[in-house]
Order: C-alpha cells, then structure tokens, then sequence
C-alpha cells in the first residue's frame, strides 16, 4: 500500500545520498595532498564497492542502472566502472 511504498522511497533516497557522501569523500581523499594514488584509488573502490552492494541490495532495476553506468567510461574513474562490471 501507500506505506510500503513510502518506505521504498526512503529507502532509494538514503542509499543515494550515503552513495554521493561515499564518492565525495573518496574524491577528497584522492585529490588531498600527500595522498598517494594507492590510496586515492583504493577510497574510490572502497564507495565503488558500497554503490554495487547498494544496487544489488535494491534490486534488478538499479542493477540494471548500474550496468549501463558502468560502461560510461567518460563519465566514471575506473575504479568505479571495474566494481559495477561485476553487477
């Protein structure tokens, strides 16, 4: 019913902004000074690895989502699109 479906959408919405939370973070750790690029690398597989479990977690439409994003090679680091390719 209309709870359930309220529930869903809370649902959608905390895993995308803990998601954007996750990728900002990796970013800031990437791009911090002294940072070596091991590390960089491995915050952003770290929130790639979150945003895979996340989509597998919501279903076979946001795993469908991840799959095509995961080809978008222009708009993600490759981090990102090597974790979402096991989806």
């Amino acid at each position: 019913g209309q709870g359930s479906a309220f529930r869903r959408t809370i649902e959608v919405w905390r895993f995308l902004l803990k998601a954007v939370i996750k990728v900002v973070k990796a970013g800031k750790v990437a791009s911090k000074p002294g940072m070596s690029e091991a590390d960089g690398s491995a915050a952003k597989t770290k929130a790639a690895e979150y945003i895979r479990d996340g989509l597998l977690l919501l279903g076979p439409t946001f795993i469908k989502l991840g799959q095509v994003v995961s080809t978008r090679t222009d708009v993600l680091d490759k981090e990102y699109i090597e974790v979402l390719r096991s989806l």
